[in-house]
């Protein structure tokens, strides 16, 4: 490939795909889940709209229980009319949200009051990180390296990236319109892949791929920057590997009904084209911004209108097409949306009649599957953190994950392990009954194994110890052990068995390669089912260096005008012998055949300043390498 042309489309920095005119990022191919009388679950889709900039809670859901308490906090933007939601729970919407008032009377919709994370982190970004990983304040879970969504999808269907199959060609998740990667899709193993569409037609879309692709790098430093270019790599891989098919999918698509002209709604519409597609996605990312109401959040004697007003417009009426359209195409049942957003806004107006960083806020959650109702009960307004901050906080985040992964997408307990580090307490009746995944699903997935990690380790020059570890194994026939110099054609090296039973237990397995390549390598365990089926785990890098060479040397040093490379080789090899500067510039370049036993090389430095230089003598396959000091001194 072209690589200034595939960071042109293909690289964060450069910004997403469009999907007729929608960023889109593709995220892992899947192995869909197979259980027989579970087919309900198999196609349901989970739908995610991520409300950047930290919602105001408090005006997207009023309390009506205490409005002059609610009044003297926000004496210039509290709303004057709202929404009665329910007289049940004595909470009203903002007029902007009519529509999702709509859905909530035809059974619809459900809220979640007073949700977050305990000691909520303030910043941005932050915050945001913690909400996409699944973490919180504490130490254990302030920095976590994966996206719950992706720790999610790797434990149901642990496929290899880039290994879509004739059943289930399709990527496990899609993010539109971010121009950066989302940390939620991240796995524990491998990153997430990432397709760059920008300014194409759908149907141009494998074209555009197809144009920009080629060879990737064969030999990748073993440095940040490599990392950088493999993961870059990887991304090139994936974006070839499934443009056909997001073009296919959308092709074969359409929308049934009429959407907004508005971003949120543009994305929602290609979401609904995929599905109606054939697409198997599971998880999809949207986003609306505009949440960050610092100032003039609305208008001063017409609360309900102005900055927050209209951002819950393009809200509420993308949703509510969103789902008439899902309705129109017969899908509707298929699909349940959550909204979140990294925090609330405080209680107390600023002095720029706006709001700042605040806390707890409520979350949404629509489809035909979902309990009509309200979760929670507003919270105590004279009750304030610092006489600001909403602070009784109802429902962790991930306990609103959790019901939706188990009640509507049926994963099991081990899942919700995998993705949260803990078992979660469920907030009952946000899934409809009849909806409710049946127990007997959970954990169903069409695959060998579920696999925790796999790793390759040198010890020594002489050997490379092979582990991994299965959290689960279903059907599962055998392990087989692949070995490639250049990480593309594999040959076979063991064949391990599996337990022959189905098992939720963890097992770990420890193999050894005892005659490893020397150089670099790279490793691979193939898991394979029962009936043919098999997935791949991501590569792993290992290099053997062995000690060719003995009395390497390099005398007179200092020298002043010649000087000699002695070595003792026991292989034949041809080499190359560069002078370089400290500083890194290269002033002697030479080609010398090294002959078995003892051997000495001569060169002239009388025209290189005096100073310190290094001697780097190398192999030209790699396998051999001395970098040796020479001072220059006259």
């Amino acid at each position: 490939m072209k690589r200034r042309n595939f960071l042109k489309y293909t690289s964060a920095a450069a910004g997403p795909l469009m999907l007729n005119g929608i960023a889109v990022r593709a995220v892992a191919s899947p192995l869909m889940m197979s259980a027989l009388n579970c087919d309900d679950a198999q196609d349901r889709v989970l739908v995610l709209i991520n409300l950047s900039g930290g919602n105001d809670g408090l005006n997207t859901v009023v309390p009506l229980d205490q409005l002059d308490t609610y009044n003297n906090l926000r004496p210039n933007i509290a709303l004057t009319t709202n929404l009665e939601l329910d007289s049940a729970y004595d909470v009203g919407l903002h007029p902007a949200l009519a529509p999702l008032k709509s859905m909530y009377e035809d059974g619809k919709m459900h809220l979640i009051q007073g949700t977050g994370y305990e000691n909520t982190n303030g910043s941005h970004f932050k915050s945001t990180d913690l909400w996409l990983t699944g973490g919180d304040s504490t130490p254990e879970n302030f920095n976590l390296t994966s996206g719950w969504v992706g720790r999610y999808l790797e434990y149901e269907y642990p496929a290899l990236i880039g290994n879509p199959t004739t059943e289930n060609p399709d990527p496990l998740g899609i993010q539109l319109s971010d121009k950066k990667q989302s940390m939620i899709f991240k796995t524990t193993s491998e990153y997430t892949s990432a397709v760059n569409l920008t300014g194409v037609n759908p149907s141009g879309y494998q074209g555009l791929v197809e144009g920009v692709g080629g060879n990737a790098l064969a030999n990748i430093p073993d440095s940040d920057y490599g990392n950088e270019i493999s993961y870059i790599q990887l991304v090139e891989s994936n974006t070839n590997i499934y443009a056909e098919r997001v073009t296919e999918v959308y092709d074969a698509g359409t929308n049934s009904g009429t959407y907004p002209d508005t971003g949120l709604s543009g994305q929602l519409k290609t979401v609904a084209r995929l599905l109606s597609g054939g697409s198997q996605t599971k998880v999809f990312l949207v986003d609306i911004g505009g949440f960050d109401t610092h100032d003039v959040q609305n208008v001063v004697g017409a609360t309900e209108t102005g900055w927050h007003a209209n951002t819950l417009t393009e809200l509420a009426e993308g949703i509510k097409a969103f789902h008439d359209d899902l309705e129109a195409l017969g899908i509707a049942d298929r699909v349940m949306t959550a909204t979140f957003s990294e925090f609330g806004r405080r209680a107390i107006e600023n002095g720029n009649y706006g709001t700042d960083h605040g806390t707890i806020a409520p979350m949404f959650v629509f489809g035909n599957g979902v309990q009509a109702g309200v979760s929670g009960t507003n919270d105590n307004l004279s009750d304030l953190l610092w006489g600001t901050q909403l602070q009784n906080q109802l429902y962790d985040y991930r306990q609103v994950y959790s019901t939706i992964l188990q009640d509507w997408l049926g994963s099991g307990d081990g899942t919700l392990m995998a993705t949260f580090s803990q078992v979660w307490g469920k907030i009952p009746n946000v899934v409809n009954s009849s909806n409710i995944v049946d127990p007997a699903c959970y954990g169903q997935a069409a695959l060998p194994v579920s696999l925790s990690y796999f790793n390759a380790r040198a010890i020594g020059n002489k050997l490379v110890n092979l582990e991994w570890e299965t959290a689960a194994e279903y059907n599962h026939s055998h392990f087989e052990l692949e070995r490639s110099r250049d990480g593309v054609n594999f040959e076979f090296l063991l064949r391990i068995e599996g337990l022959g039973v189905n098992s939720e237990t963890t097992n770990t397995y420890f193999e050894k390669d005892e005659k490893p390549f020397e150089g670099d390598s790279y490793y691979r365990l193939k898991s394979i089912d029962n009936t043919g089926e098999f997935s791949y785990s991501e590569l792993r890098k290992v290099r053997i260096e062995y000690k060719h060479l003995k009395n390497v040397k390099v005398y007179p040093n200092p020298a002043a005008f010649d000087a000699n490379v002695v070595i003792t080789s026991d292989k034949i090899f041809s080499a190359n012998i560069s002078i370089v500067s400290t500083a890194g510039m290269i002033h002697r370049n030479y080609t010398r055949n090294v002959k078995q036993g003892f051997n000495k090389f001569n060169f002239n430095v009388e025209r290189l300043s005096s100073g310190n230089y290094f001697v780097i003598f190398e192999s030209k396959d790699g396998s051999v390498k001395e970098t040796l000091p020479l001072t220059i001194q006259r």
